[in-house]
């Protein structure tokens, strides 16, 4: 080793010491490690102190040049009309590329940010020190929204509509699932917000009733992909969303009943909404396994208040043992829905 070798060591050992010490001060407080390396320490010291709010790097210095179809670099703002409207602003510092695009929609006259692809960025602190910042024009698309919501119910004629949040290309769209097996061909794209930021996919005839899921594969408009995947309740057309039952009801002309001293049973029956069922039985409910009741719906028991009795001795007991009871029973079906109906027992001699 030289003496100038030597001397450069004994030179860089302050500041080794010193990125050490500030590292570990400012990593504790930010629960992480102070490794070795002095590119390393930096760039988790950099971190720490903006994590905490001291002083963070200035981002990327953005796009020298953009593809020669779009204007220049900068963002997209939304015009304050309500409408939906938008305007592409310049700006140096960014790293997207686009122009403001006009087009006419229902006879009137719109506009919309169309992005392209930056051609050449300048590297900013960000990236000397070792950060790796995602550009805003590779972040995916998600969803808005879904219609149905995604668990609901669908019915088997009802088309699938998922809005996004920026423009779609409207080619290359793959749909996969058990319901992108059954979808029509021809998907359509519109717009909610942008320009084709929404997609409604119908079926090829009906969906298959039960639980169904859906998977689409498609790209925005600059290129950055996107998947999808959400999961419906199919119903039949015209089967009602909610459970509802008609046991034991005497104004849909079932009852229910057995004479005073015997055990009793009934089985309840939902009809609507998406199975599995659990049933509930209100306060002042006749004595019965609530557990059996709840899982299957057989709602059966005996009035240990109501033993076989003969004689005059028994008519006090006859008297108020043949009064018919009420109490309310509830069905929920899978997705929480639930109906209630006061139910009634008839006992006779």
């Amino acid at each position: 080793m030289t003496y100038q070798d030597a001397a450069v060591r004994r030179g860089r050992r302050p500041l080794d010491r010193a990125l050490t010490l500030i590292c570990a001060a400012a990593l504790l407080l930010t629960s992480s490690a102070c490794t070795n390396g002095r590119a390393e320490r930096l760039r988790q010291l950099v971190k720490a102190l903006c994590a905490l709010g001291i002083w963070c790097p200035p981002a990327p210095l953005g796009c020298k040049t953009c593809d020669p179809a779009y204007l220049h670099a900068g963002r997209c703002e939304r015009l304050p009309l309500g409408n939906g409207d938008e305007e592409w602003v310049r700006d140096d510092n960014s790293l997207l590329c686009g122009a403001t695009q006009f087009a006419e929609v229902g006879g009137e006259l719109h506009s919309s940010c169309v992005r392209g692809k930056c051609t050449g960025t300048a590297a900013g602190p960000l990236a000397l020190i070792g950060f790796e910042a995602l550009p805003v024009d590779e972040i995916p698309a998600s969803v808005v929204r879904a219609i149905p919501a995604a668990g609901e119910v669908l019915y088997d004629n009802q088309p699938v509509v998922i809005q996004f949040d920026e423009t779609m290309n409207p080619t290359g769209v793959v749909l996969n699932g058990a319901l992108g097996q059954e979808a029509a061909p021809a998907y359509a794209f519109s717009r909610t917000d942008r320009f084709n930021d929404t997609l409604t996919i119908q079926p090829a005839g009906r969906w298959t009733t039960g639980p169904r899921g859906l998977t689409v594969d498609l790209k925005d408009d600059t290129g950055n992909p996107s998947s999808v995947s959400i999961s419906w309740h199919v119903l039949a057309e015209g089967a009602p969303a909610t459970p509802d039952f008609a046991q034991c009801r005497p104004e849909q002309g079932t009852t229910c009943g057995e004479r005073w001293f015997l055990p009793y049973v009934a089985q309840f029956a939902a009809t609507g909404g998406v199975p599995p069922y659990t049933w509930q039985a209100g306060a002042g409910a006749l004595p019965h396994d609530a557990e059996a009741f709840a899982v299957v719906g057989t709602f059966a028991g005996q009035r240990a208040e109501c033993p076989p009795c003969l004689g005059p001795i028994c008519i006090p007991l006859v008297l108020n043992c043949t009064q018919p009871v009420g109490f309310d029973v509830c069905v929920k079906d899978a997705l929480g829905s639930q109906t209630c109906h006061p139910v009634r027992w008839e006992f006779g001699l």
